[in-house]
């Protein structure tokens, strides 16, 4: 078979993103989970730029008192799963959007990237803009 493969299926998502969920969580797909080997991590700190709209968050082992958020593992049926973040009131301190306004709404997914903030570390960073599909991403035009 010259340059021929036989596709096998995968019971795993490739999501690699990182997820406002509508119930005010910040969902970590298994794929995130174990590509990023979140699995180490008990916990997180949220970071937040106002200017930029972003979201970094900083994975840790140790509890750092009130900067500190508890991450939530989830078990799939196989193997490690996703996990998640408890983030409402964080989410609504800061007045991001992420409960359903109409029943057709639903979890925005972000691409995220890896990156290194001067004394915090390594983060994971995903950027608030035009993220939402009622908006438009460019302004209309002027007529």
């Amino acid at each position: 078979m010259d340059n021929w493969e036989i596709y096998e299926k995968s019971d795993e998502k490739k999501n690699d993103s990182i997820t406002l969920t509508t119930n005010g969580a910040i969902g970590l797909p298994a794929f995130f989970c174990k590509t990023n080997k979140i699995a180490e991590f008990s916990f997180v700190s949220i970071l937040f730029n106002q200017i930029d709209n972003a979201i970094a968050l900083k994975f840790t082992k140790e509890e750092e008192g009130k900067k500190s958020f508890k991450l939530v593992k989830n078990v799939a049926g196989k193997g490690p799963g996703g996990a998640y973040i408890k983030a409402n009131r964080f989410l609504d301190d800061k007045a991001i959007k992420y409960k359903k306004e109409k029943p057709t709404d639903k979890s925005i997914k972000y691409p995220y990237k890896k990156t290194t903030i001067e004394g915090f570390g390594e983060v994971f960073m995903i950027h608030l803009e035009n993220k939402n599909p009622q908006e438009p991403s460019v302004p209309p035009a002027q007529s």
